[in-house]
């Protein structure tokens, strides 16, 4: 009576152990790459604040909900925000039925 491993004897259990490991090592090198890409195209100083929001409670996930919704929405957005530069956004209400509405206000004039 022959004695089977547990992969059905297709290979031995090392070499599935190899690729495996080998598997890792590509990925480690695909991400090494990835990222040798990105710091070398990008400017230190987005890396930086990229980085810093990253920190920051619950703005990746805000951000990632927003790169998720439909491109109009997000020309929408961006198009109301740059608007409202030179004023403060208001949260004018969320509704139980999950419509959220937000305002432009004038900042103060100082003197």
């Amino acid at each position: 009576m022959s004695h089977q491993s547990k992969n059905n004897g297709t290979k031995p259990l090392d070499a599935e152990h190899d690729d495996t490991t080998e598997s890792a090592l590509a990925i480690e090198r695909d991400l090494k790459e990835a990222v040798q890409f990105i710091l070398s195209n990008t400017q230190s100083s987005a890396l930086i604040e990229l980085y810093y929001w990253t920190q920051e409670n619950d703005l990746l996930s805000i951000v990632r909900g927003l790169a998720a919704a439909p491109k109009a929405m997000r020309q929408a957005l961006a198009e109301f925000v740059a608007e409202a530069a030179s004023q403060q956004l208001a949260l004018e209400g969320y509704c139980t039925d999950g419509e959220f509405r937000l305002r432009k206000t004038p900042q103060p004039q100082r003197h």
